[in-house]
């Protein structure tokens, strides 16, 4: 995290980047960042409908929160979710396996380091 300097002089934390977890499932053909430049773009509100301005301020308020966003995608784990917590990797989808080992890194070498 950044260190701002705010109107009282005291430092304000701002994160240098976001980064989204998306289930591939939901994509409908996109890839995981084409969905969220989609998700983050603001949506007409002609009508000054006050829930579409909410919405939009959210969206706002996010980009502006994180210079940088990335969009990362998980295959399911496995098909019978119900028992997930009981499942060790062997009973997991391989190509879940592998990429939540690679986001583990990605994590890893977006975190600063702790001084």
């Amino acid at each position: 995290m950044k260190d701002a300097e705010g109107a009282s002089g005291r430092g304000a934390l701002q994160p240098d980047s976001m980064l989204w977890l998306i289930q591939r499932d939901f994509l409908g053909g996109k890839s995981v960042n084409e969905m969220l430049g989609e998700v983050m773009m603001e949506v007409p509100n002609p009508g000054d409908d006050p829930e579409i301005r909410a919405v939009n301020d959210v969206r706002k308020s996010l980009g502006m929160l994180a210079g940088t966003s990335k969009a990362f995608g998980l295959p399911q784990p496995h098909l019978d979710r119900v028992k997930l917590c009981e499942m060790g990797d062997q009973d997991m989808a391989a190509t879940y396996v592998s990429k939540r080992e690679e986001l583990k890194q990605l994590v890893h070498s977006m975190a600063a380091p702790k001084v």
